[in-house]
This record gives structure tokens, C-alpha cells and sequence, in this order.
């Protein structure tokens, strides 16, 4: 060995290395990525033509329908434009409107025989601030650790009917039906929220 030479081997310079680990990584990704993306799209176009031959064409559509069952919509939040009679006419917040255009935006809530109503009156801060400070305090003593005791809500309800809903009071509306797109529809609960006592 020569004087000038070293035992040690040389340093593989740090930079290339990096660089050609991240571009390993980005390669490999990109490769299982498009792979996984391949299999779910190969499994999902086997499926749809599973369900049309093994079942009834009456039966196809309510099942191909529940395999899109995450687009469906059965709740949303407007505020109350107009009441005629039991039909509750209501604009749609854009985040909630099924179309960008605003085509679904204006929408009529009717409300049915056993549809719920209930009237949430917020309650006034520093009470409910109290009763949380009290609901914790006995928290923590722990006095009957087998007894459910919930926590203390921010609002009262009570039951209500159509003429306790206010023209320009936001509500929240449930029905049992599909309403992403529906112009008009049953409403099952309308829950409408008051200001404070």
C-alpha cells in the first residue's frame, strides 16, 4: 500500500445518494400506486357485471344503487324562506346544494303527520359555563362510578310544531327519502335552533 493511500474506503459523495434514494422512492410509489389504482378498477368493473348476472334485472338496480350508496344524501341545513300550509320552502347553503350551478339550491321540505319537530333554545352562556364547572367538579369526586351521567348540552329542546318555525331561522332537516337532488321531499325530523333564553 502506498503511503498516500488509506486503509479507509472512500465516502460515497452525500447529495447523489440522496437524490437517488428519493428518486427510488418516487419511481417505486409511482409503480404501486398505478398498480393498486389498476386491481380496485379491475375489481370493481368485475363486480357491477356479477350483480347483472346473478340476480333479477328488478332486483339489479336497488343493488347497484346501494354500491353507490355514499353519494346519497338524507339530511341538509337551509334557512327557512317562506311557509305555506305544511310545506316549508327553504334555501340551501352552497357547501350543502347538490350542483354547483344552484339549480338544487331552493328546495320544499313538506312536513307529514309524524314528522318530528323540535324547538333548541341555546342557553345562556354563563349558565351553561356554570353547569359544566359543576357536571366536572362532581366528575371528578367520582362519587357512583356505575351510573351513566351525561354531560350538560349547550341548549334545551322541546317538542315544536310547523308555526313555531321562524321565516328566516336556519334548520336542520332528516328524511327518510334520497334528497341530493330532490326539489321537494318528506321531511322525517326538522330541528330548528333558537337564540339564547
Amino acid at each position: 500500500m502506498d503511503q498516500n493511500e488509506s486503509s479507509v474506503p472512500k465516502a460515497l459523495p452525500v447529495i447523489p445518494c440522496l437524490i437517488f434514494l428519493v428518486l427510488g422512492l418516487v419511481i417505486g410509489m409511482g409503480i404501486s400506486l398505478s398498480y393498486i389504482k389498476s386491481t380496485v378498477k379491475k375489481e370493481v368493473s368485475t363486480v357491477i357485471p356479477s350483480v347483472q348476472s346473478v340476480l333479477p334485472a328488478a332486483e339489479q338496480d336497488s343493488v347497484l344503487a346501494s354500491l353507490q350508496g355514499a353519494l346519497v344524501a338524507h339530511t341538509l341545513s337551509g334557512t327557512v324562506t317562506a311557509i305555506n300550509g305544511n310545506a316549508i320552502s327553504i334555501n340551501v347553503s352552497s357547501a350543502n346544494a347538490s350542483s354547483s350551478n344552484g339549480s338544487a339550491t331552493n328546495r320544499t321540505a313538506i312536513v307529514a303527520n309524524d314528522t318530528i319537530i323540535t324547538i333548541r333554545t341555546l342557553k345562556n352562556a354563563e349558565f351553561f359555563t356554570n353547569e359544566t364547572k359543576a357536571f366536572n367538579a362532581e366528575q371528578m369526586r367520582g362519587t357512583d362510578k356505575t351510573k351513566f351521567v351525561p354531560a350538560p348540552l349547550p341548549y334545551t329542546s322541546k317538542a315544536g310544531a310547523i308555526g313555531d318555525i321562524l321565516i328566516g331561522s336556519v334548520i336542520d332537516i332528516g328524511s327518510k327519502q334520497d334528497i341530493t337532488t330532490a326539489k321537494e321531499f318528506t321531511a322525517a325530523e326538522i330541528i330548528m335552533q333558537k337564540a339564547t333564553q
